[in-house]
């Protein structure tokens, strides 16, 4: 976001990812430059605030990797959906802090990413096959999604 090289380093990783030669890896890279972008998320708002493309890119970058993950054999999600599931995690931190540390400017847009986070997190306890993994990640999603909503209404953040 703050680099003038950013978009090309982006298209070369996207580069990379299309010329994995295995759906498998294709999934692996893609959970890869997800927790990448968590990462940048975290750096770029201890550094200038409010990173709205990295949110984009951040969020964008977890579809593809939940993506890639849905179109593995249901026997090899598991370990890309956990590696997803912690880099949502990390990005669900950065936001919660950001509406604390700044709620009249992260609301509505912190908001937005969050329900998407919500709905992204869902999508994928939905898609493990293993009943209890299934469960315990729904659950989860559900006290996550709850802990928000209260967040949301003790900020005054509007829907």
């Amino acid at each position: 976001e703050g680099h003038p090289l950013y978009g090309v380093k982006r298209a070369m990783e996207g580069a990379s990812v299309a010329a994995a030669p295995t759906t498998a890896m294709k999934a692996r890279m893609e959970a890869q430059l997800a927790e990448r972008r968590m990462r940048e998320l975290e750096q770029l708002f201890e550094k200038r605030g409010m990173p709205t493309k990295t949110m984009e890119a951040a969020d964008a970058a977890l579809e593809r990797a939940g993506a890639a993950a849905f179109r593995l054999p249901p026997k090899e999600r598991p370990q890309i959906l956990i590696r997803i599931q912690r880099a949502d995690q990390r990005a669900a931190r950065t936001y919660e802090f950001l509406m604390v540390e700044r709620p009249e400017e992260a609301g509505p847009l912190v908001r937005r990413h969050m329900e998407a986070n919500i709905v992204r997190m869902r999508a994928l306890a939905a898609g493990l096959q293993e009943a209890g993994r299934r469960a315990q990640m729904e659950e989860r999603v559900e006290r996550r999604a709850q802990i928000l909503e209260r967040l949301f209404v003790a900020t005054g953040t509007p829907r």
